[in-house]
């Protein structure tokens, strides 16, 4: 990884999960807050075994870096 991507890859997670505190609240209106949280949870877990422990190039990283952050939030 290179040091400029280590400076934004927190931002680009934080950014991630902009979104998802707008969006998880409105979804857990319609269908519960239980139920949401239980597919989040899963999703969280399927982004950390796909992306981050099997491939580490820039690319990869950025978008583990969205999808956790928009998923880990709820």
């Amino acid at each position: 990884m290179t040091a400029n991507l280590q400076q934004y890859l927190l931002s680009t997670l934080n950014v991630g999960s902009l979104f998802d505190r707008l969006a998880i609240g409105f979804v857990a209106d319609k269908i519960g807050r239980f139920n949401v949280f239980i597919v989040v949870d899963f999703l969280s877990d399927i982004w950390i075994l796909t992306f981050w422990l099997h491939d580490s190039c820039p690319v990869a990283l950025i978008a583990f870096a969205v999808l956790f952050g928009f998923f880990s939030d709820a």
